[in-house]
């Protein structure tokens, strides 16, 4: 008997894809083509989350048009922009993947990188960072000085500041096993742009295997990244990052994630 859209969208699957998106409308229809060619390319079973970060354009209509017809993909959102952290955080909660990763939608990191990571995840690890900075990562087209200057300036502060050894923690790409994701998400608070240092911070705490994988990648000119602005609120995160470590608010409760 043929699978309804309802036992469907009730079931566990493969891969979730999470894409967060604030005002993405010119980049989202390739990227919704994208992550649906390579599910198929790739013969998985899988769904794609757009979330819609409180966009201003016509990112929610394009997500909800592209649905139509297409259960394997989901659009979620919600009326005010309330950062990454946050959007990423609400696909993750909605996404039934036995593995979740999440993606720029500029497709920044190219969706078809998803086969490193779910290569590392089935040689064991719990958390996949993807990094630009390994002999084998394929930079087509770097990020203007002051973006990698200030991109420098917080790796610097976050491993002084949180103890993190990860080479990239800010490449919008990332995937998590179900598990691990649920105990991570379940743990953050960050909404902005700190939010990968916390998932890491909290990933440590907990015991989990990162792995850091090379990835292609290309910079967008239409980022959303205000580099001086982001700096400051950055800076604050990583400071309340710390004092919730400091209190113990990361440490698990009870139940031990690493196998």
């Amino acid at each position: 008997m043929e699978e309804t859209v309802s036992e469907r969208q009730n079931r566990a699957i493969d891969l979730s894809i999470v894409v967060p998106a604030y005002n993405e409308a010119a980049a989202l229809p390739a990227a919704i083509a994208a992550v649906m060619g390579y599910l198929d390319d790739r013969a998985l079973d899988g769904e794609l989350i757009v979330v819609d970060d409180g966009s201003a354009d016509e990112t929610r209509a394009i997500a909800e048009a592209a649905a139509e017809g297409e259960d394997r993909i989901r659009v979620e959102g919600y009326a005010r922009n309330r950062g990454k952290g946050h959007a990423v955080r609400h696909g993750v909660a909605a996404a039934r993947g036995e593995v979740i990763v999440f993606l720029d939608a500029d497709l920044a990191t190219p969706v078809e990188e998803t086969d490193r990571a779910l290569a590392a995840i089935a040689d064991g690890a719990d958390v996949v960072v993807g990094t630009r900075f390994h002999a084998e990562a394929e930079i087509e087209r770097p990020q203007p000085w002051l973006r990698r200057f200030m991109g420098g300036r917080f790796r610097w502060l976050a491993r002084a500041m949180l103890g993190l050894s990860e080479s990239d923690i800010t490449c919008g790409f990332k995937a998590f096993t179900r598990k691990a994701a649920r105990a991570l998400f379940g743990r953050s608070t960050i909404d902005g742009w700190a939010f990968d240092a916390e998932l890491l911070v909290i990933a440590r705490r907990l015991g989990l295997r990162v792995v850091e994988v090379p990835v292609r990648w290309s910079d967008s000119r239409d980022s959303r990244v205000r580099p001086l602005a982001n700096a400051v609120e950055s800076w604050r995160q990583l400071m309340q990052i710390r004092r919730r470590l400091r209190e113990g608010a990361y440490d698990p409760r009870g139940e031990t994630m690493a196998e």
